[in-house]
């Protein structure tokens, strides 16, 4: 017996937040995990200068399903408060389909 499988494809992502590094990324990703939410992290491209000279200081964009959106948000904001870290939030829908 063939499985079928829909044509349908599922858009339902949103760009949480936005990091500058490395660390703060470790704390959010962490977070998420002891939360049991489920997350990619879609860096910036720091272009050629910045993967010469090796750049550590690139961005990050935390993005969740719109489902997890709220427990997300109250993860990172109270992480915000207790780890004293910086984000900027973002809460848009993801503009690009990667499949």
């Amino acid at each position: 017996m063939a499985m079928k499988f829909s044509d349908v494809k599922v858009h339902n992502e949103i760009e949480l937040c936005e990091v500058g590094d490395v660390e703060t990324k470790d704390k959010i990703e962490k977070a998420l995990l002891k939360e049991r939410i489920s997350f990619f992290i879609r860096w910036k491209d720091k272009g050629l200068w910045g993967r010469v000279f090796g750049s550590r200081d690139s961005t990050g964009v935390i993005c969740v399903n719109d489902l997890q959106r709220e427990a997300a948000e109250a993860c990172v904001r109270r992480l915000e408060k207790e780890e004293n870290i910086q984000v900027k939030f973002l809460l848009q829908k993801v503009d690009k389909v990667y499949f």
